[in-house]
């Protein structure tokens, strides 16, 4: 069961989302998207930001209603593999 998302993931769902809908939209991998939505997102204001803090408590309380057993459980990180000399 996949954790609903929180008020960021959304933004940027719905910012990729209209960019794609763009004549010519800007192809880049996650990370430089990541980057910009970022970059976007921590310059809007408050009033801007709580529409996507309500929708993620609406999804949220969706979320619990639908799973009220789930518990968030992470997995236990694997090691990173290191490096060649």
């Amino acid at each position: 069961i996949a954790r609903p998302p929180n008020a960021f993931i959304i933004f940027r769902s719905d910012f990729w989302a209209a960019e794609k809908l763009k004549p010519h939209p800007v192809e880049r991998n996650n990370a430089d998207i990541s980057r910009i939505v970022g970059h976007c997102w921590n310059s809007m204001d408050a009033a801007q930001k709580k529409v996507y803090y309500d929708r993620a408590a609406q999804l949220r309380e969706m979320h619990r209603l639908q799973y009220p057993e789930y518990r968030l459980k992470p997995a236990a990180r694997r090691p990173r593999a290191q490096k060649m000399k």
